[in-house]
């Protein structure tokens, strides 16, 4: 008898097609056998002889993979050793930084991408299946899944709650099983958001254990940036986490000092402007980021009839009603911050020894960077 297809997710997010095969006794894998089909839009990911059929497998391994990776993929926003682009590309980028490195410190960092690989590509979880990889990795609000050469960016909670009715599915159907596989996989996803503060700080900032340690640890760093389990993500912790651990710690409360003292303004302009630029929010492959950038640049200037000479970045900001403070890091990488939430700004903090911004051109650069930040 053919069991029913289970469906979790949408068609315009991350979709997931469960069928069930016969066996509802047995061992962990046996129960959990069924076949699975993922797509993304109108691009099929996993599935089996034809692409209108879900792959076969044992699907305890993914509920394993879920329960204890489930930490990381829900909290971590960056790529590993601080590199850029897409998660598609991570190894092309991760071999080229390693040529001409000395073996130990390339050694140290392969285990660190190899740890990120293994909670972010879903692919990994099925052992001894070839199949694509999908990888998946949050970015504030959206969440990147990438697959097959292309990039989505999706709505995060659309992306995650398929992921965990999925994950309950397959620990229901496991519960059929009494084996002790079974029971373990099941108790770790039930157990999976019950995460310790230390680990939450590691896995929200993406930053090193020693450099939270010169920050005081987890507690200090929680009560720095404003963030917790209960109450989630903040712009202090988005500020520190795109200024990465290269940054001295001084630095970071620098930075964190004044966005913590900066009280929601009326930004009803900027508010505006960002939603007639909506179209251009999906920058779809993140290296074609530069095109949207100018797209956008376009579509403002003619919806607000502006002649193409040059425009005054900081006179625009403070027409959108957004804050333009200096101040001054040690480092010279960060030339400046943008934050605007719920509980502060808009604004922006310009470092006066930034690398560009300390002298006027590069000022306006920054300021029209950030501008760029705000809208989109």
């Amino acid at each position: 008898m053919t069991t029913p297809l289970i469906r979790f997710g949408s068609t315009d997010a991350l979709l997931c097609e469960l069928r069930w095969g016969d066996a509802q006794s047995g061992t962990a894998a046996e129960v959990t056998r069924g076949t699975l089909r993922v797509e993304v839009g109108d691009t099929c990911l996993w599935y089996g002889d034809r692409t209108d059929e879900g792959m076969e497998w044992t699907w305890i391994e993914l509920l394993e993979f879920l329960g204890h990776q489930w930490p990381a993929l829900t909290h971590e926003q960056a790529l590993p050793l601080g590199l850029r682009g897409s998660t598609d590309n991570l190894h092309r980028h991760a071999n080229a930084r390693w040529e001409g490195m000395p073996a130990a410190v390339s050694a140290r960092e392969e285990r660190a991408v190899r740890t990120f690989t293994f909670a972010h590509e879903l692919s990994t979880a099925l052992q001894g299946l070839w199949t694509r990889p999908i990888w998946i990795l949050r970015r504030g609000r959206l969440c990147e899944v990438a697959s097959a050469g292309k990039v989505w960016l999706l709505p995060a909670p659309a992306v995650f709650d398929a992921l965990e009715s999925l994950g309950n599915e397959i620990a229901s159907r496991a519960a059929l099983s009494g084996d002790a596989r079974a029971a373990s996989a099941v108790e770790k996803c039930s157990t999976r958001t019950d995460l310790p503060l230390e680990a939450l700080v590691r896995n929200a900032t993406s930053w090193p254990q020693e450099y939270i340690d010169e920050l005081g640890g987890a507690q200090n760093v929680s009560n720095l940036l404003q963030f917790s389990a209960a109450a989630g993500d903040s712009p202090l912790l988005a500020a520190a986490r795109m200024a990465g651990p290269g940054l001295p710690p001084g630095d970071q409360r620098v930075i964190a000092a004044p966005i913590a003292k900066t009280r929601p303004a009326p930004s009803g302009n900027l508010a505006y402007w960002t939603s007639a630029l909506a179209g251009h929010h999906e920058i779809g492959n993140p290296w074609r980021a530069f095109e949207v950038g100018y797209a956008a640049a376009a579509t403002l200037r003619g919806l607000l009839n502006m002649p193409l000479d040059r425009l005054d970045p900081e006179r625009f900001l403070g027409e959108l009603g957004v804050l333009i403070e200096d101040c001054t890091l040690e480092s010279a990488n960060v030339d400046a911050i943008a934050v605007w939430g719920p509980k502060h700004g808009p604004a922006v903090f310009i470092n006066r020894a930034g690398t560009h911004a300390k002298d006027d051109k590069g000022r306006r650069t920054t300021l029209a960077h950030e501008l760029c930040h705000l809208l989109l």
